[in-house]
């Protein structure tokens, strides 16, 4: 893997030879078309505020953007791999997980609804998602959806499973 600072020292010395070409022309410039001569000046400063930032953004902000973003993607590597173990989760298991959890008296609520897994994922998905909640009401108000409260939320996450980038 190149580093940041290996690839910024490698365009220095075009930058460097760039920079010469055009005070050359600057300088040939000043006996003969003033025009061409502010011209290549503003090529100068361009070049020069390009190669500024291309050596701030390169030299000083990678590592801790870079830091950032991997802890973000663990992060976020974390909470797919969690969620993927709680979708696979019988309702047994998500009583089992409420007793350990110290929230014992929810789990027969949860039994009876037939939530497992996927209708757990359906319902912290609904509970965060505005969409997930407007959905959910529209099928049971528009469309009659009926059944159990798990049936109803692995459903939904289903349908908006559809219109989402795949992983």
């Amino acid at each position: 893997m190149t580093s940041h600072h290996t690839i910024s020292g490698a365009i220095a010395p075009v930058h460097v030879q760039l920079r010469r070409l055009l005070a050359s022309a600057v300088n040939d410039g000043q006996h003969n078309d003033h025009a061409n001569s502010d011209t290549t000046r503003v090529m100068i400063i361009a070049l020069d505020t390009a190669m500024t930032v291309y050596t701030m953004t390169v030299d000083n902000l990678p590592v801790p953007l870079l830091q950032a973003t991997v802890e973000a993607a663990a992060r976020q590597a974390a909470i797919a791999q969690r969620q993927a173990l709680v979708a696979a989760w019988s309702s047994q298991d998500v009583q089992t997980w409420l007793n350990t959890a110290g929230c014992g008296e929810a789990a027969p609520l949860f039994g009876s609804h037939g939530i497992d897994g996927p209708a757990l994922v359906g319902l912290v998905r609904l509970a965060r998602d505005e969409a997930a909640g407007r959905l959910h009401g529209l099928l049971r108000q528009e469309v009659g959806l009926k059944g159990s409260l798990g049936q109803q939320l692995r459903l939904v996450d289903h349908v908006l499973s559809l219109f989402e980038p795949s992983k």
